[in-house]
């Protein structure tokens, strides 16, 4: 039930904005073959003081380089290790 719901997330501007979160995230909309979003994200910090978060970075990108070989190869192993098909190609 998990993988169903990160294989079917969209979060619009809009869904964002209703949730109090205008400007925390960038939208993103997952599927089975892609349920990583963006690869992006900003750092914020709580302001206890004012009650508030604070954006505290610009948009910062995953290096997919880097990452995506890993993913892969992780995710393959653990497939193996737990007899699983593959379903997204």
């Amino acid at each position: 039930e998990v993988r169903d719901g990160f294989e079917n997330l969209n979060l619009t501007e809009e869904r964002l904005t209703e949730l109090g979160l205008p400007g925390f995230a960038q939208p993103i909309a997952s599927s089975c073959a892609d349920h990583g979003g963006p690869g992006t994200a900003m750092i914020f910090q709580w302001d206890a003081g004012a009650k508030k978060w604070n954006q505290s970075s610009d948009w910062i990108s995953a290096d997919a380089d880097v990452i995506d070989p890993l993913i892969a190869e992780d995710s393959a192993a653990f497939a193996a290790e737990n007899n699983i098909a593959e379903r997204c190609n």
